[in-house]
Parts: C-alpha cells; sequence; structure tokens
C-alpha cells in the first residue's frame, strides 16, 4: 500500500509543471501585403495589424524598412497582454518604374521566441510615360527665384523662372513671400543681395540664399545657358 502511495505521488509530482515562465508574444493578422498595380510616382499606404499574444508587455524596439523609399509608422510601441496596435507604411514609387517589388520589414521587439517578425509588401510599378511627382516631394523642393535689378536690366536677360523685385521695391513684397520655402537672391555682380538677405531675415525669412557673384557669374560659369530675355519670347523675333 505504501508503494502504491508513494507511487500516485510521483505521478502527481510529474503532473505538475516545475516553473512557468511569463514572456511577450507577437503576432502579426498577416504577414504580406499587397498593393496590386501601380503607377510610378505614386505612393502607397499599407497597414498591418500587430497584436501581444503573450502574457507580459511586449515592447517594439525597432522596425527596419531596408531603404528610404518606405517609412514606417506605429500607433503604439509597448503593447499589453492582448493588445494590438497599426503599423502603416508608405512607399514610394518612384524609381521602381518596370519592377515587380518585394520588400522586407523587420520588426524587432523583446519577444524571446520571435525577436525579428519579418513582413513582406508586394506590388507591380508600371512605367509612367508622363513624369508625375508628389506634391510632397515638389514642395521639398520648390523655391523662389528672385532678380534684384531693375526692369530694364532684367528684360535684357534673366534667368529661366526668376521674377523681377528691384531691391527698392523688396519691402514691399515680403509679405507675400512664403515663409518656409527657399528663395534664391541674384542681382548683376553680388553686390546688393546682403542688404537683401538682411531684410528677408529680419521679417523672419530666414531659407534665402544669395547667388555668389550675380548673374555675371553665372554667365562666366555657364554662358547663356538658362538665361533668357524678353527678345526672345515667342512673337518678338
Amino acid at each position: 500500500m505504501k508503494r502504491m502511495i508513494g507511487g500516485l505521488l510521483l505521478l502527481g509530482l510529474a503532473m505538475v509543471p516545475l516553473s512557468v515562465t511569463a514572456a511577450p508574444q507577437i503576432w502579426a493578422e498577416e504577414t504580406e501585403a499587397s498593393f496590386g498595380v501601380v503607377i510610378e510616382g505614386e505612393s502607397v499606404e499599407l497597414t498591418f495589424t500587430l497584436e501581444n499574444r503573450g502574457d507580459e508587455v511586449l515592447t517594439i524596439d525597432n522596425i527596419h524598412t531596408g531603404c528610404g523609399c518606405t517609412v514606417a509608422r506605429l500607433d503604439s510601441e509597448a503593447l499589453a497582454p492582448g493588445e494590438s496596435t497599426l503599423l502603416k507604411l508608405t512607399f514610394r514609387t518612384k524609381g521602381y518604374g518596370g519592377q515587380v517589388v518585394s520588400r522586407a520589414i523587420r520588426v524587432y521587439s523583446d519577444d524571446p521566441e520571435t525577436p525579428e517578425l519579418v513582413l513582406f509588401i508586394k506590388g507591380t510599378v508600371e512605367e509612367d510615360p508622363l513624369c508625375q511627382v508628389e506634391p510632397s516631394d515638389f514642395m521639398a523642393r520648390y523655391y523662389v527665384l528672385i532678380d534684384l535689378r531693375e526692369p530694364a536690366e532684367y528684360a535684357k536677360g534673366h534667368l529661366i523662372g526668376a521674377t523681377n523685385i528691384p531691391l527698392p521695391e523688396l519691402a514691399s513684397w515680403i509679405e507675400y513671400l512664403p515663409p518656409r520655402v527657399s528663395i534664391m537672391l541674384y542681382d548683376a555682380d553680388g553686390s546688393t543681395v546682403y542688404s537683401a538677405l538682411e531684410q528677408l531675415i529680419v521679417s523672419g525669412i530666414e531659407e534665402a540664399c544669395g547667388l555668389a557673384g550675380g548673374l555675371s557669374r553665372w554667365v562666366e560659369s555657364y554662358g547663356t545657358s538658362m538665361v533668357v530675355s524678353f527678345k526672345l519670347l515667342p512673337g518678338e523675333l
């Protein structure tokens, strides 16, 4: 009888776990997202749902997209057990025309079993016969070119795209100039640019630069490239 009871006790002890270790567990509802077929130049938005299926707080340490063409935004980096969050991705297709794209998105967390979760975005980018640029990309490169010379000199020749605002009139134009857009100023030889820059900076427009040496140095360096005059406009030949 004692031997039987002892055996039962040993069997019971064997059925009881010696220890239970709590840990976070990352889980993705889907590990692959497709953006289908798009035209080069478009930006596509994709979303993954990440969840903590463990019994400890999950911390997402880093998200590696592999290139600057993909931007990742995470709603929350710390998830309590049972909580979920959205991983939002923006993929810029410029430069991928004519390609079938497959990019790996690596999510690093403190999940001991899956410290690196790999997600994939896929799709086809067709070449655009006509170049198109996203407004945000265009805005990032946009600048205002101002010719500070008198109208008669401006008419003889000026850089393509330049707006003529003679230096004495610049102060009255400042309120119309965008404060967060790059502004490039030039004159005949660079002698009046500093005065113009000081006016802009005092008025709160800091994204302004002057063309060193003015239009004369431009012509010395590049000839009449990018220089036009009213006499060259259609109908005035």
